[in-house]
């Protein structure tokens, strides 16, 4: 596992966030350091999507502040589960991926060639360049997801958020979605936070993990954080 950086990328204090003036977390004080892959756990309706928004800028924290090195948030890629994204709609496989590039030019300019270039370079690191030209709509699940992280990459994050990458497959394709991200993360030198529900993968991958339960975070060192005695304090709050 690749040694993390000690700066942090993100800090939150004393932040309380959610809706309208209706705090979800409140109280919020957590440190992201820079490289690190954090798995991000809790039971669905937690408030694992709030703190992703805020995390991305989506929504601003209720009080508190968040802070960048720098005052500079970092640039943030998000892969989401690839069921948000209709395999009805007649895309191909490049086409989605240049989706990510869109954020970096003027509207309605074409992609420029260094672009397309760095796009196919991505679809290269998730292992389906060969696969460029065909439909989305046709691809296996695990595939599918790839294609949402080639995509996400072609932003040129400094931190990547992914959401359930892993849902819905197999567990020998699970294993190479996360060793795929595993060596993205440490040739791209990336920040990773992954919402996940696989405790035994997250053993394996993360180096640190965040957990939501009834309004808490809790947060720490893998080796800490999913020891039985842990999680049995965790559920007993």
């Amino acid at each position: 596992m690749q040694k993390e950086q000690s700066e942090a990328i993100i800090t939150f204090e004393k932040v309380s966030i959610g809706y309208e003036r209706d705090p979800i977390l409140q109280d919020v004080n957590l440190s992201i350091k820079r490289g690190g892959f954090v798995g991000l756990l809790g039971p669905n309706g937690s408030g694992k999507t709030t703190l992703y928004k805020t995390i991305l800028r989506i929504i601003p924290p209720l009080t508190g502040r968040i802070v960048y090195p720098g005052g500079i948030p970092p640039r943030f890629g998000y892969v989401p589960q690839r069921e948000t994204l209709d395999s009805i709609f007649p895309l191909k496989i490049k086409e989605i991926v240049l989706m990510g590039t869109y954020g970096s030019g003027k509207a309605f300019s074409p992609i420029s060639r260094s672009e397309r270039e760095w796009a196919m370079s991505c679809l290269e690191k998730v292992g389906l360049q060969d696969l460029a030209r065909k439909p989305y709509s046709e691809l296996s699940g695990g595939q599918k997801q790839r294609v949402l992280i080639a995509r996400a990459l072609t932003s040129r994050p400094d931190f990547l958020l992914l959401d359930e990458p892993t849902a819905g497959v197999d567990v020998m394709t699970e294993k190479a979605i996360l060793d795929t991200i595993s060596r993205i993360r440490q040739e791209l030198k990336l920040t990773i936070i992954m919402v996940s529900h696989h405790l035994r993968s997250m053993r394996e991958f993360a180096s640190h993990i965040i957990w939501i339960h009834e309004g808490k975070i809790v947060s720490g060192e893998v080796k800490e954080m999913l020891t039985s005695t842990k999680i049995e304090q965790i559920f007993s709050v």
